[in-house]
């Protein structure tokens, strides 16, 4: 969400759950929200524990405290989608998948993104390799999902973040120093997040969570069928449960990924509703969770901080009688209609700036 969104949300959600606003964690779910909203009860457990993380998390997602403009949309009625009541598990899955998933202009959008972020880049260093990464590059993205990019350069993070930062088209582009540093920022016309790793720390990318989904060759190329539609619906359960983010001990995007893939290739699935109810009920169990992942040459360990509630929320899932039963409808209906809404309204309201323009020095 926009920063300038996030800060009465959180603020909001923090005296909800906790009945006053202490000013770190205001600071720190603030700055999560802005950034992705799953990663919230991550930011926060070591400030107020675990399950008041997660409570202020969860009030987050649902928009207790929203700001005006989006109080009255959401006030307006919201009718579930199709998909929310099929019975038909195959055809609930198909219908959802094509309902999450990034529609055209999202997609283009993002393309166009990519396009700003690696002529700027480009602008400062002509023979840099800029590399889409990520779920939009796997094909297994969500409608929301971020621009996760990889730069092959000489260059620094920090001239790469000053470059962002100074580019017209952006706002908010700022060096994140983990332990694989990144430079986050979004797009000022469409509010769509981006992120920016170097090679040099892209090798530890999997470690970390951080990017590249299906980088390794094997794993692309040899994906199981049904595997992206799958990987989406894990990832709205993961994103409802509030356990997801490898920083904070969760489940990262990933080490999700991996998982799904090996769940999938242990049994043949072939329609995407039992591809789906074979990954959940995977996940429900505890076990899954204990076995390290190989892929080709690779070698994904799941490091989790409470594995038996991540298996619980997804046992619960599977068994769910409908995607509607399984899912907040309300709560993902309205987020995909603002994320849609907000799209529509930035770039019409916005004249798009020619690429190379950028702000003067302060």
């Amino acid at each position: 969400m926009a920063q300038d969104d996030a800060e009465p949300i959180t603020e909001r959600a923090l005296t909800r759950v906790l009945g006053y606003v202490d000013p770190v964690a205001h600071a720190l779910a603030t700055k999560a929200a802005a950034r992705d909203e799953t990663t919230i009860a991550a930011a926060l457990k070591n400030v107020l524990g675990p399950e008041a993380a997660r409570a202020v998390q969860e009030a987050v997602q649902a928009r207790q405290g929203p700001s005006d403009d989006e109080s009255s949309s959401d006030d307006e009625q919201i009718d579930a989608p199709a998909w929310a009541s099929q019975r038909d598990l195959d055809e609930a899955v198909a219908a959802f998948d094509a309902w999450v998933q990034p529609d055209e202009t999202e997609r283009r959008r993002a393309d166009d993104l990519f396009a700003r972020i690696t002529q700027t880049i480009n602008e400062v260093d002509p023979f840099a390799r800029v590399e889409l990464r990520g779920s939009r590059a796997s094909g297994c993205a969500l409608f929301d999902a971020d621009v996760d990019v990889v730069v092959e350069v000489m260059l620094t993070l920090e001239a790469v973040a000053e470059a962002l930062g100074e580019a017209e088209w952006s706002r908010g582009a700022e060096l994140i120093r983990a332990r694989v540093p990144i430079v986050t920022g979004k797009d000022a016309s469409t509010n769509l997040a981006f992120d920016v790793a170097t090679t040099q720390d892209a090798a530890r990318q999997a470690a970390h969570a951080y990017g590249s989904d299906l980088n390794d060759a094997s794993f692309a190329q040899h994906r199981p069928p049904h595997f992206a539609s799958t990987v989406r619906l894990c990832k709205v359960v993961l994103r409802q449960t509030g356990l997801g983010g490898a920083y904070g001990g969760g489940l990262g995007s990933f080490a999700l990924c991996a998982l799904v893939f090996d769940i999938l290739r242990r049994a043949s699935h072939g329609t995407p509703g039992s591809a789906a109810l074979g990954a959940l009920r995977g996940l429900g169990s505890v076990h899954t969770y204990g076995r390290p992942v190989h892929l080709g040459a690779a070698v994904v360990d799941v490091n989790l901080d409470d594995p038996a509630a991540l298996a619980a929320a997804f046992a619960r899932a599977a068994d769910a009688p409908t995607l509607g039963a399984m899912l907040d409808v309300p709560g993902l209906a309205r987020t995909r209609r603002r994320f849609r809404r907000r799209g529509d309204d930035r770039a019409s309201a916005a004249p798009r700036p020619d690429r190379g323009v950028k702000r003067p020095r302060a």
